[in-house]
């Protein structure tokens, strides 16, 4: 058996995207531990869940949120390393033995995060800086859309092409972690539903004096899922919140210098 690592998904009534993220895990990840969080699904999934070998299942009769989910994985995975993924996301590229001859060469290293791109080939902004409120309003509003060069766009959405480039934070469609980095600063902070459970735990992670990497050669498609207007209003709105809660956390309450 080769190198293994510990791979957690949650999931919630995508059961087709869900096999496309799995097929693509057994197919790079072979012998890895792979662990899904079922929140309350009733579209088949959970069928689907219990037709798969090697394979930890564990589901909740309603749906838990992001953060709380994940937690739940991360908490029974049993390997040094461990991977999260969206179950809208598959793996294209990745070469375990480099992943693990990283961390084992680089001590300070805590956080590995993939080159994310569309299913058409196009770089997601996945790469970003700790945000300030002016960022923000400015994509909210979708400004960013008419002035995509200016400044406030810029200054936020990280440009990242450079190979193990030092980074703030990226969004957690797809992140490997060192795993006993949890041990120091907490798993995701389950205050968040939706939205932002990334940035605060890089933000976190950042006052311990921790290490995030931009990796460009693990590639990891990531398809942003349709919803319905009644659930785009949900998740508009928990977003909504979850901004809140994190200008709270790191500006209102200036545990560090983001700017640092």
């Amino acid at each position: 058996m080769g190198q293994t690592i510990s791979v957690v998904v949650v999931t919630r009534n995508r059961k087709d995207k869900l096999k496309r993220c799995i097929d693509s895990l057994m197919r790079h990840l072979p012998n890895s531990e792979l662990i899904v969080i079922d929140n309350g699904s009733n579209d088949g999934t959970p069928e689907y869940l219990k037709s798969l070998d090697n394979v930890t299942v564990i589901r909740k009769d309603y749906n838990t949120g992001v953060s709380a989910a994940r937690n739940i994985g991360i908490s029974v995975s049993n390997e040094k390393i461990c991977m999260i993924i969206d179950d809208d996301a598959w793996i294209e590229t990745i070469k375990l033995d480099d992943v693990v001859s990283l961390f084992a060469q680089n001590g300070g290293v805590h956080v590995l995060v993939p080159k994310i791109l569309y299913p058409d080939g196009r770089i997601q902004e996945s790469v970003r800086k700790f945000p300030r409120i002016r960022n923000l309003v400015y994509r909210v509003l979708g400004l960013y859309r008419l002035f995509p060069n200016s400044s406030l766009n810029t200054s936020y959405i990280i440009d990242a092409d450079d190979d193990r480039e030092n980074i703030d934070w990226a969004i957690g469609a797809c992140l490997i972690f060192r795993r006993n980095i949890f041990n120091h600063i907490g798993l995701f902070d389950e205050g968040y539903f939706y939205g932002y459970e990334d940035a605060d735990l890089f933000f976190r992670l950042k006052e311990h004096g921790g290490r995030s990497i931009y990796m460009p050669n693990i590639i990891v498609n990531h398809e942003y899922a349709r919803t319905s207007s009644k659930l785009f209003r949900a998740r508009f709105l928990n977003h909504t919140k979850s901004i809140l809660r994190y200008f709270h956390k790191t500006h209102l309450r200036k545990h560090v210098n983001v700017d640092k």
